[in-house]
């Protein structure tokens, strides 16, 4: 139950991780859009 649990956590974090990472990659697409449009 324990190690179950564990896993749970550990399944979330990579889910967290990848989920920020993919927030980061649109936040950095959005920006040079932006830029691009300005310039």
């Amino acid at each position: 139950m324990i190690v179950q649990k564990q896993s749970l956590v550990v399944l979330q974090a990579k889910f967290v991780k990848s989920f920020l990472h993919l927030g980061k990659t649109v936040a950095m697409y959005i920006w040079f859009q932006g830029h691009a449009m300005v310039a």
